[in-house]
């Protein structure tokens, strides 16, 4: 999804687990968004994410970002919901 900060747009995806979707499938969801090889630890259910510009572990409920250049970043929930607004299209 495409979310709108300071006239920036950028796509988020949040990792949460939830009684609709299996972990593999919010993990492979993850996959899929960052085109990137993850690690899951499946004591804490966090993800490592393997980037060129660093490794990210994303814990459950922070939102993975993807910028306009490509760049990943991760971002606590309370800061995400006060700094992003989600856009259509």
């Amino acid at each position: 999804m495409k979310y709108k900060s300071n006239n920036q747009i950028v796509q988020a995806i949040k990792y949460e687990a939830n009684s609709e979707k299996v972990l593999d499938e919010i993990q492979d969801d993850i996959a899929d968004f960052a085109n990137l090889d993850i690690e899951v630890f499946e004591a804490s259910n966090d993800v490592l994410i393997v980037a060129d510009h660093g490794d990210l572990l994303l814990k459950e409920g922070e939102w993975l970002i993807k910028t306009e250049s490509g760049m990943l970043k991760k971002c606590k929930p309370d800061i995400f919901e006060k700094t992003y607004e989600r856009v259509e299209g």
